[in-house]
């Protein structure tokens, strides 16, 4: 029996599907209905009102998102992040690389079937096969469609298109822990000429700070009479922050200062022209990557992914060696989420696994006794079966 359609309104009809309030409506020669989030529990007149509200909604984004092309949309997402007061330097960079194939199609383009090599798939493989043809790693090509996926969610949420199409990636590329032997750190920061290069390399080793904490701080932060430094900028009074910054941004340790790093900054301060800690000629040095570079180079260091980061990776993999609990390091590197910091280093500590196997030898010696020729003793009966 056909269900009676509870209110119309336009090409929508509200009824009811399993315990929730839905919108109906013909696609075509098909029937199809969407949930307007809210369940049957509540009273009749209170659904007619929602779905009223939301058929208007759905009528103003259908009319509207014809107008946005990617493209549009990336530029809005872009602008908003800025006002966010995230840095997008990285979104405009990734964006260069998306903007050929993505730029003038419309989103509901991207789930489309197209044929690539001998299957039907979309434009997001075709643009992933494309990239690792011309030699880019798997984590940018993740990265850079992981983005547009982002793009494309804060449209939808944002209500600039209906919803958000399915933006296929590839499967996440293995983490990257780029790390140094004992040596190898000796000879880099032999290698390292400059004062400001050696600084930073130093604190890098001794804090594991990211690049740009280190570049951002300055001598107010660093308390030679207490032996501490704090990387983070303002305060941890959430009260006193400003209300509008939704920025987010990677968390920043509060650390002290190691004997060996002592006397370093103790110097540096010394002869500081500026008040960043990392400066060159006495001005704020902005990036330190190709100074960085050089180095690396004169100590015969390949690879890319080596700079003031491997040395960050350095402290905690050689932390995670010697046997030091994961909170710890977790706090060091000022990950927000201890899960980060197991997926990154725990493979580094042998010493991590012991209590699972630990569990397994009390559960076995605190079992009934089974077999008369020995003393319930799991060692016994694992040397001696």
């Amino acid at each position: 029996m056909v269900q009676r359609a509870l209110h119309t309104a336009g090409e929508y009809r509200l009824g009811r599907h399993r315990g929730q309030y839905v919108a109906k409506y013909t696609d075509g020669d098909k029937d199809s209905r969407i949930k307007i989030g809210l369940a049957t529990t509540e009273p009749e007149q209170v659904a007619i009102q929602v779905f009223t509200n939301w058929v208007h909604i759905r009528t103003a984004v259908l009319a509207s998102q014809q107008d946005y092309s990617i493209g549009d949309l990336f530029g809005l997402y872009v602008a908003d992040r800025e006002r966010a007061g995230k840095n997008v330097s990285k979104f405009q960079h990734q964006w260069a690389s998306l903007r050929a194939t993505f730029q003038h199609l419309q989103p509901s383009a991207i789930t489309q079937p197209m044929r690539v090599g001998k299957i039907d798939l979309t434009i997001c493989h075709k643009y992933a096969l494309e990239r690792r043809q011309a030699g880019r790693a798997r984590a940018t090509i993740h990265s850079e469609l992981n983005t547009l996926r982002s793009c494309l969610s804060w449209a939808a949420k944002h209500g600039h298109i209906l919803s958000a199409p399915l933006v296929w990636t590839p499967k996440e590329a293995k983490s990257r822990d780029t790390h140094l032997t004992a040596v190898q750190v000796m000879t880099l920061l032999d290698e390292a000429r400059s004062h400001h290069v050696r600084l930073a390399l130093s604190i890098a080793l001794y804090t594991g700070a990211r690049k740009g904490a280190i570049l951002d701080l300055t001598w107010d932060r660093v308390d030679l009479a207490a032996g501490t430094i704090q990387f983070a900028i303002g305060t941890d009074d959430d009260d006193a922050e400003d209300i509008l910054d939704s920025s987010h941004k990677k968390g920043r340790a509060f650390v002290a200062i190691h004997p060996v790093l002592y006397p370093v900054l103790s110097f540096a301060k010394s002869i500081a022209q500026s008040n960043h800690v990392i400066e060159y000629r006495g001005g704020r040095v902005k990036d330190i990557a190709h100074a960085v570079g050089r180095a690396v180079k004169r100590a015969g260091l390949g690879g890319r992914f080596i700079g003031l980061h491997a040395l960050r990776h350095t402290l905690a993999t050689m932390a995670a060696d010697a046997g030091t609990e994961m909170r710890v390091i977790q706090k060091m590197v000022g990950h927000d989420d201890i899960r980060t910091t197991e997926k990154l280093y725990a493979k580094h500590s042998p010493s991590y696994t012991l209590p699972a196997a630990e569990a397994v030898a009390r559960q076995l010696n605190a079992a009934p006794e089974k077999q008369p020729d020995h003393d319930n003793n799991a060692i016994d009966i694992l040397v001696n079966p």
